[in-house]
């Protein structure tokens, strides 16, 4: 559950300081196991 965390706004912080120049967002390497991608492209 996402009691301990405000979940919208820890995604929208990984958006913001991980977005590339050509918009795509970065996962950090911590992260990665869990989403399964390394970068996320607009589709």
């Amino acid at each position: 559950n996402g009691s301990g965390l405000a979940l919208p706004r820890i995604l929208i912080s990984i958006m913001e300081n991980y977005q590339q120049a050509d918009g795509s967002i970065a996962i950090p390497e911590v992260l990665q196991p869990y989403v399964g991608e390394k970068v996320i492209n607009e589709r």
